[in-house]
């Protein structure tokens, strides 16, 4: 499941059906989709996105009602008032009525929260026809041709902001953290898979690993010396700890960079610590997709870790970025627990999202 919080600006069913690409950060395909909104002003709340299952009918599977109801859960634990529907899918006619089954179900799922409008596209694209389904249909417009979900106010917002782009498709996302080439060292981390734990150890070793990766930040290229140097410091427990700080510190853009980087250069445990660590990162920054796709590398590269796991639990459940930048005053107190200042956190990061 993808899950973001954004702001969004609506003058009708078309413009939110293409304002999903840029809050979620890659075009959905074959998805249902729910928008919540809460308060005075139907102030929005977070978006999430699971893929849709169909049967050998070509109806929603069964499981589907699981899936429903995980996400009627995550809505009323962020107290929406009012969700909106979205199906995005190629293999059935937008008017088809087997999505009003799904949207009737949906409804009769979501107990005291309003239904505002359930919507059904092929494709997010510039002129797909959207339709309005079943039983909301009396709300609004039957039926529109969306605009193009690149010039939406939505998604100029979320360039100008965070500089990032709409991916085609969330693969081509997770391709970011594809392994990178093998490198001719072949003594490099690279090369090998180390998943043995490691421990927190003395003050002052771990104040240098701590020191090591901060002294980092901002290399244009890693050497293999310096990638075993990162992963073998953030494996320990509390640098880890205090390297969460950086996710929205003066050098956060650093900080992701070098998380990547790391990733992309190691292989089991290692990749899961740095990948974790990105997934903080994006977390933090609001950007609930990217959270789940690095936490997706993290676990296929190491099952077992406890952190990525956690953080996973977390991101499904819909708990909020505010949740992590709470804690910025423990890893500031880890780190000065070992004598080391970590850089000051920028204001307009800790309150991420809208």
């Amino acid at each position: 499941m993808d899950i973001d919080h954004h702001t969004l600006t609506l003058h009708d069913p078309g413009d939110l059906i293409a304002a999903i690409p840029p809050m979620l950060g890659f075009v959905p395909a074959r998805s249902l989709v729910l928008v919540c909104f809460s308060g005075p002003g139907s102030r929005l709340g977070i978006t999430m996105r699971h893929d849709m299952v169909l049967d050998h009918d070509d109806a929603p599977a069964a499981v589907m009602c699981d899936v429903v109801d995980h996400l009627v859960t995550v809505a009323a634990r962020e107290r929406a008032s009012c969700v909106a529907v979205i199906v995005v899918d190629d293999r059935l006619p937008a008017d088809d009525p087997r999505w009003e089954a799904l949207v009737a179900d949906i409804e009769a799922r979501l107990g005291d929260i309003d239904l505002g409008v359930a919507l059904a596209v092929d494709e997010i694209r510039h002129g797909a026809r959207w339709f309005v389904v079943g039983a909301t249909a009396g709300r609004g417009a039957w039926t529109g041709l969306l605009p193009d979900p690149s010039s939406t106010p939505t998604a100029v917002a979320r360039a100008v902001t965070s500089g990032t782009t709409v991916h085609a498709r969330r693969e081509d996302m997770a391709a970011a953290l594809d392994p990178a080439p093998p490198c001719i060292d072949l003594d490099c981390r690279h090369h090998h898979t180390d998943d043995s734990p490691a421990h927190n150890g003395t003050r002052h070793s771990d104040a240098a690993r701590l020191r090591s990766v901060l002294g980092r930040l901002g290399r244009r290229e890693l050497s293999c010396a310096d990638v075993e140097v990162v992963a073998a410091a953030i494996a320990v427990p509390r640098v880890r700890d205090a390297l969460l700080a950086l996710a929205v510190s003066v050098h956060a853009e650093e900080a992701g960079a070098l998380w990547t980087a790391v990733t992309r250069r190691c292989r089991g445990r290692d990749r899961a610590n740095a990948a974790t660590l990105l997934a903080h990162w994006y977390y933090a920054h609001g950007d609930g997709s990217f959270a789940g796709i690095a936490l997706d590398t993290a676990l296929v590269a190491f099952p077992a870790h406890s952190m990525a796991g956690l953080l996973d639990r977390s991101l499904r459940a819909g708990l909020p970025p505010s949740l992590l930048t709470g804690l910025l005053a423990t890893s500031h107190g880890v780190a000065a627990e070992l004598g080391v200042a970590m850089p000051p956190s920028l204001p307009e990061l800790l309150e991420p999202g809208a």
